[in-house]
């Protein structure tokens, strides 16, 4: 007799034995028939595939809108903030600007209102081509008036970086800057170059590199290569530079040094004489200016020229350097 389990009853049984819920032995007759019946075996795995319900698939709909809208906001979010910083860097750079940081040069002068009062005008450009000028912005200080320039990016059209400030001078202002540099003092327009030189006043001669930068700023160089040597043994304290070039044109050289020369003591506060010693192609010169004779020959303490800026202007104005 067959005791193997009939096809209908394994059916019947199936679902028990999927959920583990038949006997060992009965697990046994399961396994038995399922192995040696195709068409049990298929119905068995189909049996086994989980069934999605209508609410699971309702609720996995609901998750994807939900993490597609979470999506796009983000998307959204990451878009304004981009926009938001570009539009912030528009504004920045074509409409609010900055402080101007250097300028090309520049040109001053004065003028005055049909009521006599003084006004300096200043004109120049930007160093930077693609910067325009928008305005520029005063502040008064302790007797001190500083001219800040503000740029912009130019537009694709603009092709000017040219400014121009007119500024009239009030009654308590003793001096006015510009980008870092003096223009005007008690009533004295100081020049670009000016700046430069004045920059290089120094308390000692024995502080070589501050001797080169100020006669750098003099480009002495233009005469030709030299050597430096210093006295600092004893007052007076000496510079003497040595020409290694040939120089042909003795008196212009000469009184163009002497000028330099005067320039150097009013510059170097502890410099008692500036010497300097050249070859004019028959034999070696050499010539000294000191602080007794500069003073003499200008009529005033030449240490007195380099108090301020302002007096500094007026004695290159009588060197006419």
């Amino acid at each position: 007799m067959d005791r193997r389990l009939r096809c209908e009853i394994v059916r019947d049984l199936l679902p028990t034995y999927i959920d583990g819920l038949t006997s060992e032995v009965t697990n046994e007759e399961m396994e038995s028939h399922l192995s040696s019946c195709k068409e049990c075996e298929m119905l068995y795995n189909e049996m086994k595939i989980p069934i999605e319900t209508p609410m699971e698939t309702k609720e996995m709909d609901y998750l994807k809108k939900v993490k597609q809208r979470t999506n796009k906001r983000i998307i959204t979010g990451v878009a304004l903030i981009v926009g938001m910083f570009l539009l912030f860097i528009g504004i920045r750079m074509y409409i609010v600007g900055d402080d101007v940081n250097n300028v090309a040069n520049y040109e001053a002068f004065l003028s005055r209102t049909g009521e006599g009062k003084e006004v300096l005008i200043v004109q120049g450009e930007l160093t930077n081509r693609a910067r325009v000028y928008k305005k520029h912005k005063i502040t008064v200080k302790e007797g001190t008036a500083t001219i800040d320039l503000v740029e912009r990016a130019a537009l694709p059209w603009e092709d000017n970086n040219k400014y121009y400030v007119g500024y009239e001078i009030p009654s308590g202002v003793k001096r006015i800057i510009m980008n870092e540099q003096v223009i005007w003092e008690d009533g004295i327009l100081i020049r670009e170059d000016t700046n430069e030189i004045y920059d290089t006043k120094h308390a000692y001669v024995g502080d070589m590199s501050a001797n080169g930068r100020t006669a750098g700023a003099l480009q002495i160089g233009k005469f030709g290569q030299f050597l430096s040597s210093l006295q600092t043994t004893e007052e007076p304290y000496g510079w003497t530079m040595e020409f290694t070039d040939t120089i042909t044109k003795d008196t212009i050289f000469n009184g163009r040094m002497t000028q330099y020369a005067y320039v150097i003591l009013s510059l170097i506060d502890n410099l008692g004489e500036v010497s300097w010693e050249y070859n004019n192609g028959s034999k070696v010169i050499t010539k000294t200016v000191t602080t007794e004779e500069a003073t003499k020959a200008l009529g005033k303490d030449i240490k007195e020229y380099s108090k301020s800026i302002g007096q500094f202007q007026n004695l290159l104005d009588q060197l006419y350097l």
